[in-house]
């Protein structure tokens, strides 16, 4: 036996909470719950005496995650608008200085360095680390910050003519500094008397779009040649022509 209210039922025989003091005039709060939205957002402010009963709070003990998705017909809180693109801020001149030659040097030999250390994929923090697990080389070359910001904004062409070269050449963003890096390798290495031409794989994770060969799908222009075995073999030993070296290669 309820002592304040009994239980009624109505023409449905659904029953309904009658209290007792409703008949004698006093207020009597009815909701109606008009929208999600409205529902939503009382919810929320019944339970903020526990943030933990919402929220998830992070390492920091700062960052709340929401344990439940937010209604789509709510409109975004402030505090979950993003206001700055996540990354390096490079907004004091000083982290943007010009580059010069010495320091595009100390560049590429970490880069070599690195993938000498087989370190090429570890996270530069790592790289840096001051507790004697990183390499003191790369501290000693510059900031990791610098080498981050320089391997971000670095090109080795003019980007307002690179569309138009796109169009003959699917090198063109690395045409220049490759040509050069080819005649260096052959105007400073000595092979020996043997040589033997075969292809190789390289782990390769990022985007490209030529990755596998489509003859018919070859740009017009000074780069589309016969990609033949007997052709390529030829234009790579070019530079030894009628040197009285061996070569060596499959069919």
């Amino acid at each position: 036996m309820l002592s304040n209210a009994d239980f009624l039922c109505d023409d449905n025989n659904t029953p309904n909470l009658v209290d007792e003091e409703s008949e004698t005039g006093d207020n009597i709060e009815e909701r109606n719950w008009s929208t999600d939205t409205e529902q939503y957002t009382l919810s929320e402010e019944e339970n903020n005496e526990d943030p933990s009963f919402n929220y998830h709070i992070g390492k920091d003990q700062k960052t709340k995650w929401k344990k439940s998705l937010s209604p789509k017909n709510v409109r975004t809180r402030s505090e979950n608008i993003i206001t700055h693109l996540p990354g390096q801020n490079y907004s004091r001149e000083r982290d943007a200085n010009l580059t010069n030659l010495h320091e595009i040097k100390a560049l590429l030999g970490i880069i070599y360095f690195l993938g000498v250390m087989k370190a090429n994929k570890l996270n530069t923090d790592d790289a840096w680390a001051r507790d004697s697990t990183g390499f003191e080389l790369c501290r000693i070359a510059m900031s990791e910050n610098r080498f981050r910001f320089l391997l971000r904004v670095i090109r080795f062409d003019d980007k307002a003519t690179r569309n138009k070269r796109l169009r003959q050449d699917k090198l063109a963003a690395v045409r220049l500094i490759l040509d050069i890096y080819v005649k260096n390798c052959q105007k400073h290495y000595s092979s020996s008397e043997y040589i033997t031409v075969d292809e190789k794989l390289d782990p390769f994770s990022g985007k490209c779009n030529f990755r596998q060969y489509i003859p018919r799908k070859n740009p017009e222009g000074p780069y589309n040649v016969s990609n033949s075995p007997s052709d390529v073999v030829e234009r790579l030993c070019e530079p030894i022509k009628g040197t009285g070296r061996n070569v060596t290669m499959d069919n």
